[in-house]
């Protein structure tokens, strides 16, 4: 199973896979894979096959950084927490991963 293309160099790093196992969820079942996307920052595909095909990813310019970590809310909604230089950072998406919110300060690191 493919999320994303062979760009022919290290491109991809650090993926993270979570699923929504959200009862009242509206995207129960889908699953969603984050990894930093050389260049751009987030990157998010998402299946809703149990993993045997993915979509395009969503790249998420706005949130530069690295280490991804997804997590499906309860309520559907999808929250990537990653790190910068600085900082702990945030972005939501309530729209199954197709776009993010503006990052969100977590904590500042020292």
């Amino acid at each position: 199973m493919l999320t994303a293309p062979d760009e022919g160099r290290f491109a991809h790093d650090k993926n993270w896979i979570v699923c929504d196992n959200g009862r009242a969820s509206r995207f129960a079942g889908t699953c969603y894979v984050a990894w930093t996307a050389a260049g751009v920052g987030l990157a998010v595909s998402r299946s809703t096959d149990g993993g045997s095909t993915w979509s395009a990813p969503t790249l998420e310019p706005e949130a530069p950084g690295y280490g991804f970590v997804p997590l499906a809310r309860p309520d559907g909604s999808l929250v990537v927490v990653y790190t910068t230089q600085q900082a702990i950072m945030s972005v939501r998406s309530g729209d199954g991963g197709r776009s993010f919110s503006a990052p969100r300060l977590v904590t500042t690191l020292l």
